[in-house]
């Protein structure tokens, strides 16, 4: 079995083993990747509140998938385009093992796919990728917890409540899994708490770390960047720290002014 087949399967059974930690939203499940290029590390995966699809067929089939497998929740209505419904499903021990290989699927198929029907929040991901010359569908996103939830500061205070727990140790050790799995290029943490946490996690010196600034009519951004050793990849990994690159809200975040040089920064660095 296949390191990222064996991975979804374990979070299956973390989620069934812990019911109240877990919740009732589903937990993000991965793809396989098809090639070994960049890997954009989050700290947990959310949705938007609402809207509409970008890419309404894409949408369509895989709601169809859904539908097949019986996880709607009773009252279900995606005319107002909320993403969200698509992810709360029954409880975990009342699917039968027989679906659990096509719900782990088609779930791994929504998070993924979501980078062409959720632009709001991949519009930039997807930009940044394309300068370098990587496929949409190529580039790997890894959360480092995979509680689904719009609020990253509500999963930051849940894994502090549960710090040492095992559901949150075990997603620790999925992050690096999945980051080795992916074998990346480059690394390149969208939010500066998933910055944070990747330093914990890789115990990253900070005599390492350097910082480039992003230079602005409206204020600078700072990124910080560190080459690492990711286990299984033979050379060190550039992994660069963001703040806030999907949306640039905030003072000091990327904001459409710095992006042209962000992308000029990683495009040398990628290819180097």
């Amino acid at each position: 079995m296949k390191e990222i087949d064996l991975i979804n399967n374990e979070i299956w059974e973390l989620w069934k083993e812990h019911p109240r930690e877990a919740g009732f939203i589903t937990p993000k499940f991965i793809k396989e990747p098809t090639k070994k290029t960049l890997v954009f590390l989050g700290l947990n995966p959310s949705f938007p509140k609402g809207g509409k699809w970008q890419d309404q067929e894409k949408w369509n089939k895989l709601k169809q998938r859904i539908i097949r497998l019986k996880l709607l929740p009773s009252g279900f209505d995606d005319k107002k385009g909320d993403y969200r419904q698509a992810f709360l499903w029954k409880k975990i021990e009342k699917i039968s093992d027989k679906k659990q290989k096509k719900v782990i699927k088609l779930f791994a198929d929504i998070h993924h796919d979501a980078r062409w029907y959720y632009p709001k929040w991949f519009k930039r991901l997807n930009c940044f990728a394309k300068k370098l010359g990587v496929e949409r569908k190529d580039y790997g996103h890894i959360d480092c917890f995979l509680w689904s939830d719009a609020k990253s500061k509500s999963v930051e205070t849940r894994v502090i409540i549960l710090a040492g727990e095992k559901i949150v140790k075990a997603q620790e050790d999925f992050t690096k899994r999945l980051l080795a799995a992916h074998k990346p290029r480059m690394i390149v943490c969208v939010y500066m708490s998933a910055w944070k946490h990747f330093c914990k996690l890789y115990s990253v010196c900070p005599d390492k770390i350097k910082e480039y600034k992003l230079t602005g009519k409206k204020g600078d951004a700072v990124l910080k960047y560190a080459d690492v050793k990711i286990d299984d990849v033979e050379n060190s990994v550039i992994v660069i720290g963001c703040p806030d690159l999907p949306r640039g809200y905030g003072k000091y975040s990327i904001r459409k002014e710095h992006l042209e040089e962000l992308f000029d920064f990683a495009n040398k660095r990628y290819n180097r």
